[in-house]
């Protein structure tokens, strides 16, 4: 979110969004690096605001465009607006999450093409930032902070829209029932991360090496398991086996250490203290200075060498996806790096927990991430995963439910999480995903634990 959001808000209020093309079958400008489309605006009306009350048309053309240059299909997909009783022309009511407020839309599907219709007015609703970090008060103090159009309006299928107005009395934001945050940011790695090398060590100790060169004994009630990398989680459960590295936490000053006996965690930190470190970003890139306590990424701390309290996260949820999605829980007393955001839990409910790990959060992800300029990789954020539209009430399930939705879960968390293509019936990719073919994905290929899971959640929607 964010990107583009002034552009956004000015064509929004003072002009009119007549049409925006996208093409399914071919690419719009096919030397482009990303999926470019076609927009048609009207000139911009600085002095008024009138513009909010006009209808915007989303279009994706599933042919390519010189077989729908006739008038017809123009002039049809100008009409949509206008309700038919055609039963795939359809209105939809559906939540701006976080808010008590409502958007409408209005959808015409032909084999030649999809238009969805909505006022200006409720585009720019959806995409008003909140008002404060844990908020769903309405207020004029909220500002425009864009919105996904491209995943949500022209590219979204139509059961995306199905689960949004389904599940529009059945769904909260995440960041309604749990606190989010990024997983922290040491400033220097090579001193906080350490990796155990299996040598023998005396009793209460640990021996580990950095990514300096440094290698010696540390008190392990220092050294805490760390979620470094997303790969490193195999299943949807962490598993200490698949975890590398640790990470030095010490909450004591140095006196204090000393008065302990903590010495091999004292001797750490003074060899921290005197160590070339490089300087690795910034103007400064390349330079040695002595010290890591010199570098400025750590002296904002009172203590340079401490990261400070932090509680064991419920969830661990990736700021970055490709084709493997896994939302894992924390079985244990693990960290993790600013790769991830970290999820807890107001109440310990199962519900919402089984619900990341459905296969509606990737198509989520897939519609509404932050693309990599196309390149593949999809970001997310804290805002974006607060918001995010998730079951939470387990009233919603009968007894039957929650017993499947339980036995479907814990038999996922019994293997390892493959890529989203396999998980649904199709092959291992290619890199250039030559083998997958969308036509082949079918309900009775996907994986038979996943399916069980998806199946709950989908009888939950009413899907």
């Amino acid at each position: 979110m964010g990107y583009g959001k002034d552009l956004q808000e000015l064509l929004l209020k003072h002009c009119h969004i007549k049409l925006i093309l996208d093409n399914q079958r071919r690419r719009s400008f096919a030397q482009a690096d990303i999926n470019t489309i076609i927009a048609l605006f009207s000139p911009p009306d600085e002095k008024s605001t009138l513009e909010l009350d006009r209808k915007a048309h989303f279009v994706m053309f599933r042919v390519p465009f010189e077989e729908v240059l006739s008038p017809i299909v123009f002039q049809e997909i100008d009409e949509a607006q206008q309700l038919t009783t055609d039963p795939k022309h359809r209105q939809l009511q559906v939540p701006v999450f976080g808010t008590n407020e409502t958007i409408m839309l209005t959808e015409l599907s032909r084999p030649e093409f999809r238009v969805r219709v909505l006022k200006q007015a409720d585009l720019y609703k959806d995409g008003l930032a909140s008002t404060g970090e844990e908020t769903s008060l309405i207020s004029a103090e909220r500002k425009y902070d864009g919105g996904k159009w491209g995943g949500k309006y022209v590219r979204a299928p139509e059961i995306f829209w199905t689960i949004l107005e389904k599940g529009k009395n059945k769904l909260v934001r995440l960041g309604d029932i749990a606190e989010v945050q990024r997983g922290f940011t040491t400033g220097a790695n090579d001193f906080f991360y350490v990796e155990p090398t299996d040598k023998h060590a005396p009793k209460g100790l640990l021996h580990v090496k950095n990514g300096a060169g440094w290698e010696s004994f540390i008190e392990d009630e220092f050294v805490k398991p760390l979620v470094k990398s997303p790969r490193e989680i195999k299943t949807n459960l962490i598993r200490a086996e698949d975890l590398k590295y640790k990470v030095f936490m010490c909450h004591l000053s140095k006196a204090e250490l000393k008065k302990q006996g903590a010495k091999c965690a004292l001797e750490y930190i003074q060899w921290g203290e005197q160590a070339e470190v490089p300087i690795k970003q910034g103007t400064r890139k390349g330079e040695i200075v002595i010290g890591y306590d010199s570098i400025s990424t750590v002296q904002s701390r009172g203590r340079w060498y401490d990261l400070g309290e932090w509680e064991y996260p419920d969830m661990f949820w990736s700021d970055a996806y490709n084709n493997r999605y896994i939302f894992a829980v924390n079985t244990g007393e693990y960290y993790g790096d600013k790769r991830f955001f970290f999820v807890n839990f107001a109440r310990d409910d199962f519900l919402p927990r089984a619900y990341l790990n459905s296969s509606i959060t990737p198509l989520f992800i897939e519609l509404q991430g932050i693309a990599n300029l196309g390149q593949g990789v999809i970001y997310t954020n804290v805002y974006w995963l607060k918001s995010y539209p998730v079951l939470n009430n387990p009233s919603y399930l009968n007894t039957s439910q929650q017993k499947r939705l339980k036995q479907a879960f814990d038999q996922l968390s019994k293997r390892e999480i493959r890529s989203v293509f396999e998980e649904l019936g199709l092959p291992k990719p290619n890199k250039d995903y030559s083998n997958i073919y969308p036509d082949d994905i079918s309900l009775d290929n996907v994986l038979p634990d996943r399916r069980e899971l998806d199946k709950v959640v989908f009888e939950v929607l009413e899907l």
